[in-house]
């Protein structure tokens, strides 16, 4: 599931994945899911990944239908996605993966200095467009719904395996962090990495530096003992 707040992007925008495929011998998806508010807002892309999700799972019954599914998809059956999507899965039962951190629909942790590098869309500072457009007039009040905003969730069980990956100065590591310590407590198996003076998306943004280069490393090590 790509980046851009659910109001950007493409699927195509997921280089990631061609790197992973062939090193690690896997099959990727990326979901062109609708983007908000022009198209549909919540639930309307949380709604079309899971459908993905659904479509990329090992068909059950034998036969040349499912033979030629198994073919086509290949035989791995581990997922990863966005955690909204790993409550989703967990409550209805059809599926189960690894999970990665999305964001919260509000925030607790100060604006930095350094925000400005993520860009309009992406940045702290912008989430407030991207949340309206996918929430409406329910963006930070009392019914938004844990599959919207899954940093509200209050029942952790049951959830998967998860990576938090974090910027110190992202201005959501408060709430990535806290939401670490939750699954912890609920015992779930979490990792969490918090890498010193990085803002959001540093990885991408800053490739070359030497802690943005171990990101990607304990990411790729994390998705292998995943695959393993």
């Amino acid at each position: 599931m790509h980046g851009g707040g659910l109001v950007l992007g493409t699927y195509a925008a997921t280089t990631p994945f061609d790197l992973w495929c062939q090193k690690y011998g896997c099959v990727g998806v990326s979901v062109e899911y609708r983007l908000a508010p022009e198209t549909r807002p919540y639930p309307g892309p949380l709604e079309d990944c899971y459908r993905g999700l659904l479509g990329a799972r090992p068909r059950r019954r034998a036969g040349r239908r499912s033979a030629a599914h198994r073919h086509r998809w290949g035989q791995r059956r581990r997922r990863s996605g966005r955690r909204s999507h790993a409550l989703l899965a967990r409550d209805r039962g059809e599926v189960h993966y690894s999970s990665a951190a999305d964001l919260p629909d509000a925030r607790r942790s100060p604006d930095h200095p350094v925000e400005h590098l993520e860009g309009p869309d992406l940045a702290a500072g912008g989430q407030p467009y991207g949340w309206t457009a996918y929430l409406g007039a329910t963006k930070g009040g009392p019914d938004v719904p844990a599959y919207a905003a899954p940093a509200r969730a209050t029942d952790l069980t049951g959830l998967p395996p998860t990576l938090i990956s974090v910027g110190a100065i992202d201005g959501f590591s408060d709430e990535d962090m806290d939401y670490a310590t939750r699954l912890r407590q609920a015992g779930v198996p979490v990792e969490l990495h918090v890498y010193p003076g990085m803002p959001h998306g540093f990885d991408s943004l800053l490739p070359n530096l030497p802690l943005s280069q171990r990101a990607v490393r304990d990411m790729e090590e994390w998705l292998a003992d995943r695959l393993a």
